[in-house]
């Protein structure tokens, strides 16, 4: 699953969010398939506190880069997340990390890792999402978590917008 970070263009607000299978090629010409995230956006009018042409709405996924690729968040010999002593954010653009199987002397290799963090997740009720991502938080040694993140809209920069119009 890629670890990334997706905003909403100026004047778009994300009205929906998705996994879907990446098709980018390996260095080695075969296909990744990560989960990535995709969001839809709508055009918004903030000071109306509404969208715009609903029908406009379109969907959005990250590039990302063909020459480099992700790099791998290795979870070599991982143990329950649950079991951690302490969980640290490890989440750069361009990571991601594979699900597999705990550690075969350790869990006797009967868990999925890394696990989903089911925490609520919420922003402002009076601000609509500007922006979503995944990130991993874990330790060395240890599974780690998926969790959501999300942010608001920038809100200056529809002040800017609407002084340029006037």
């Amino acid at each position: 699953m890629y670890l990334e970070n997706l905003n909403a263009p100026a004047g778009f607000v994300i009205t929906g969010v998705a996994f879907q299978c990446s098709k980018e090629p390996s260095p080695e010409g075969g296909c990744f398939g990560l989960l990535e995230l995709k969001i839809r956006v709508t055009l918004f009018d903030y000071f109306e506190g509404r969208l715009i042409e609903d029908s406009r709405t379109e969907w959005r996924i990250n590039t990302h880069d063909p020459v480099t690729g992700p790099i791998e968040i290795r979870l070599d010999n991982s143990d329950l997340p649950t079991k951690s002593p302490k969980n640290r954010v490890d989440w750069a653009y361009g990571h991601y990390v594979k699900f597999q199987r705990s550690d075969l002397s350790k869990d006797a290799a009967q868990s999925m890792v890394p696990f989903f963090d089911v925490q609520d997740v919420e922003g402002e009720l009076e601000f609509p999402l500007g922006a979503i991502g995944i990130l991993h938080r874990g330790h060395e040694g240890y599974g780690g978590f998926l969790a959501f993140k999300i942010n608001t809209i920038h809100v200056g920069q529809y002040f800017k917008m609407k002084f340029d119009e006037d």
